[in-house]
């Protein structure tokens, strides 16, 4: 090893490399998310064999939440994207597909939804640390526009139109909450 090297380990796989600020090649990433799923397969392990998975079941959610990181990390590699700095921290994010987030926004849903939902202050704050106070009131359900455009339509005509959101929240005509 040379200086600045660090050597990971889980169980018998070995990655040597630089660290994240030194390019990693397609087969170095490709390993690094090899070890990340052994991890996380481990603690799904680790969950379930100490009765998790019975006794409280949104705390083994989190294993979800892990092996879909390692998924979209994994498609990262495979594609030759290094995924070591995509966060909040760099300001770059991951390449992800709805069909992550619908999957995230399970896993979420089950650990905090209800309790989220039951407090709008608190709602209001994650919501803000996400997406920022600006965007806070920007996020809108899939289909949402179309839905705004037929309630634009009907005003135009003279009919009286609320429309909400799935939490049943009023929203103007621009689809922010009022």
């Amino acid at each position: 090893m040379t200086p600045g090297d660090s050597d990971d380990s889980v169980g018998s796989m070995t990655t040597r490399h630089g660290g994240p600020d030194e390019p990693a090649s397609k087969e170095e990433l490709l390993a690094l998310t090899a070890r990340m799923r052994a991890v996380s397969n481990r603690t799904y392990d680790l969950f379930f064999s100490s009765g998790m998975g019975g006794d409280v079941h949104a705390f083994i959610e989190f294993c979800g939440v892990i092996s879909k990181y390692v998924d979209i990390c994994h498609q990262c590699a495979e594609n030759g994207i290094d995924f070591r700095l995509l966060n909040t921290h760099s300001g770059q994010g991951l390449p992800v597909e709805v069909h992550d987030m619908r999957y995230l926004g399970e896993k979420l849903d089950c650990i905090f939804g209800p309790a989220i939902r039951a407090n709008p202050e608190a709602r209001d704050t994650l919501r803000s640390m996400l997406f920022g106070e600006d965007d806070a009131q920007e996020v809108l359900d899939p289909g949402m526009e179309e839905t705004l455009q037929l309630a634009k339509d009907l005003r135009r005509d003279g009919h009286h139109v609320v429309v909400r959101d799935r939490q049943g929240r009023i929203l103007t005509p621009e689809g922010r909450l009022k």
